[in-house]
């Protein structure tokens, strides 16, 4: 708690906040989180001004944060209504309009997206000299957390237990855009990720990967960008797999595996499902978007599923530790498995030696390379086909008996997802065989 702050009398409030259980929020159209602030800033960069807090929607959706509230448990900042930021983008929070580097960002001058000393958008006049947004400080273990309009914990971090003693806060309506609330945190039960590092001037706190739950204390700061190294990695392994890539009466399905000695500590698990509905390639607020839980370890699977575009993110009970997958399903009978040929026999060389049919590189540019075993010798057709199952390529070969190497010019697609189709015509029927790739 701030200093030469008074604390109004919080027992009016307890009968009707004490039964309001807080939770992370489901994911929506995508997941927000805090993925970095700085609570005590460098002597020589402005005082308390240039503490930051950077917001990051990791998808699978854009995500419309008007009207969210970001608050210390002292002071609250109402985000103006109608603020959307798209999967990937970064949203940042600050008490000054420009930041130069090294102070929020060591590479670049941080511009802020919102200033809460300008933005008549706070609970109240944040200090600009002193403590600032945030208490200062050695000791300071001041919460951070990200509500929702309806005061939902859309995410909530502290860098060590236990809290510092909150206010009761109201918050801004920014002249009646949005709904004023009234709350306070110490009468709710709010569930945090803890960070575990000791506080340090000049040294924000940072997600060591992007959505992920570790966290360390970085004197390479990087507001408004991405906080993956090649040095880190995270905690958690994902394993995704298309088990049915067609779509025959809406049975598309995929599979999400955790691995790791705490795998099952992640369930229930969370995730969102991104279908591109008007199948643009572009995720937006109209397309369709279905959120749901899978309490089983170590394995969520997502089936009945229709043809289309996806994106799926996951997430632990926490919010974090995400992770996002782009897939497709393709229309029934457009996808067929390319398997293992037969064993040739030892005795017999006359037989096709032993192969795996493949193609490379994936994804591929100018060409698509191939190796498939073909029991006859003669011409063999190929197809192309979007993810819409429309024929886009086809082409002609010929083949002998055994293995053979061939390209296939793709330069003419546009990037995407496809599917190659082989024929191979043998005498009174036709081998088809089929390949996922995608187009750079």
């Amino acid at each position: 708690m701030k200093f030469g702050k008074t604390i109004p009398v919080k027992m009016i409030l307890i009968m009707l906040l004490i039964q309001f259980k807080m939770s992370f929020s489901a994911f929506s159209q995508g997941r927000v989180v805090i993925n970095e602030f700085m609570p005590w800033t460098s002597n020589t960069c402005g005082g308390p001004t240039a503490e930051f807090v950077e917001l990051l929607n990791f998808g699978p959706g854009p995500m419309n944060i008007g009207c969210y509230i970001l608050t210390d448990g002292d002071y609250s900042v109402t985000i103006p209504p109608n603020t959307i930021i798209q999967p990937g983008q970064f949203y940042v929070i600050s008490g000054q309009n420009i930041i130069p580097a090294p102070c929020a960002n060591i590479n670049a001058t941080v511009t802020a997206d919102l200033n809460w000393n300008t933005c008549n958008c706070t609970s109240g006049a944040i200090p600009t000299t002193g403590d600032g947004f945030f208490t200062d400080g050695g000791n300071a273990s001041e919460q951070v957390v990200l509500l929702s309009p309806a005061l939902t914990v859309v995410d909530a971090v502290i860098r060590t237990l236990p809290v510092e003693t909150s206010s009761l806060i109201t918050t801004s309506s920014l002249g009646g855009q949005c709904t004023s609330q009234t709350f306070d945190l110490d009468l709710m039960a709010i569930n945090y990720e803890t960070i575990g590092e000791s506080a340090g001037r000049g040294n924000s706190f940072a997600r060591k990967l992007d959505g992920d739950c570790g966290w360390v204390k970085d004197p390479q700061q990087s507001a408004g960008g991405t906080n993956n190294t090649p040095s880190e990695t995270s905690d958690v392994d994902y394993d995704f797999a298309v088990t049915n890539a067609t779509n025959c009466s809406n049975n598309g399905s995929v599979e999400v595996i955790v691995n790791g000695s705490n795998a099952s500590s992640l369930f229930p698990l969370n995730y969102t499902l991104a279908y591109d509905a008007d199948n643009d390639f572009v995720f937006e607020l109209t397309d369709v978007y279905t959120n749901g839980t899978d309490a089983t370890p170590n394995t969520l699977t997502v089936s009945n599923l229709t043809t289309g575009h996806y994106r799926l993110t996951v997430g632990s009970t926490l919010g974090c530790n995400l992770q996002t997958f782009p897939f497709t399903i393709f229309q029934c009978g457009t996808v067929l498995t390319a398997n293992p040929n037969t064993p040739t026999s030892p005795n017999n060389p006359n037989e096709p030696r032993k192969v795996t049919d493949k193609i490379w590189p994936n994804p591929a540019k100018g060409q698509l390379n191939g190796q498939f075993n073909f029991e006859n010798k003669g011409i063999f057709s190929y197809r192309i086909f979007n993810i819409t199952g429309q024929l886009v390529a086809t082409g002609e070969k010929t083949v002998v008996r055994g293995v053979n190497y061939f390209s296939i010019p793709v330069e003419q697609l546009s990037p995407g997802i496809y599917q190659l189709q082989i024929i191979e015509r043998q005498p009174g029927s036709q081998e088809k065989k089929g390949m996922l790739f995608n187009k750079q």
